[in-house]
């Protein structure tokens, strides 16, 4: 069996052990991702956000017909936007 080293100090490559430092970072990448992929980011808001609105307007209370079934708003609305639906 393997045993772990005492030496438990961070190296140059391991992540920033400070909070504020790692959502820095994450922000950092997060930025380069975005800006490379930007026109498929307007894609996703141009599809999403006319659903949202429609589930505005509806509301989330009651049922839904789904195919031949009906389920709760709530149920449905969290399968079509991607979200766990609040109980």
């Amino acid at each position: 069996m393997a045993s772990i080293s005492g030496d438990l100090r961070p190296g140059p490559d391991s992540p920033p052990t400070d909070e504020l430092a790692s959502a820095e970072a994450t922000l950092g990448v997060l930025q380069q991702v975005l800006h490379t992929i930007a026109s498929a980011e307007r894609q996703i808001i141009s599809a999403a956000r006319p659903t949202l609105d429609a589930w505005h307007r509806r509301g989330l209370e009651g049922n839904v017909q789904a195919g031949p079934n009906e389920m709760p708003a709530k149920v449905a609305a969290g399968v079509s936007l991607g979200t766990t639906p609040s109980r």
